[in-house]
């Protein structure tokens, strides 16, 4: 049984993304890009941009910058089932994030294991977050060391102070 209308179009949208245990509906201010998982494959990541991570990019004049990340993403070295590599990720990850945080963006490389007794896969997505609406906001499937884990949450940290600071 297929996913309903209404969840293909939060799909589409990126405010949901599929996951084999159910959906993960974002919080205000974040969108997701779906990249691989178990049973949805590979996502054409250059051609079929959720359309909230689309109009994100647009309102932050990041679009360039995403199709060049997207691309540099999606043109990455791959494991021999042409799967994405985490490593890889990462290196692209660190490469453009203080990038997109000078326009008002945070990006999470996020993946989730999937189990069984036979096999052993991966969901993985990006989460695209506006700073000016969820400024602490860091997934808790986000991919990465314990040192980036702490690095982000300072930087969404002080994106929150200097949004109070602002108001103020």
């Amino acid at each position: 049984m297929g996913a309903s209308a209404s969840k293909k179009q939060a799909y589409a949208e990126g405010v949901r993304v599929d996951l084999p245990w159910g959906d993960k509906k974002m919080q205000e201010g974040v969108w997701a890009e779906k990249l691989e998982g178990r049973y949805s494959g590979k996502q054409d990541v250059k051609n079929n941009v959720p359309t909230g991570v689309q109009a994100l990019m647009e309102r932050k004049g990041a679009t360039d910058l995403y199709q060049e990340f997207i691309t540099f993403l999606a043109d990455s070295n791959k494991d021999f089932t042409g799967s994405y590599q985490s490593d890889e990720i990462h290196k692209i990850e660190e490469m453009y994030n203080g990038r997109f945080a000078e326009r008002g963006i945070h990006v999470f490389y996020c993946r989730k294991t999937i189990s069984d007794q036979y096999y052993t896969s991966w969901e993985k997505w990006i989460e695209f977050v506006d700073i000016s609406i969820n400024p602490t906001y860091v997934p808790k499937e986000y991919h990465a060391s314990k040192e980036a884990k702490a690095e982000a949450k300072r930087m969404a940290e002080a994106a929150a102070a200097a949004q109070i600071k602002a108001a103020a």
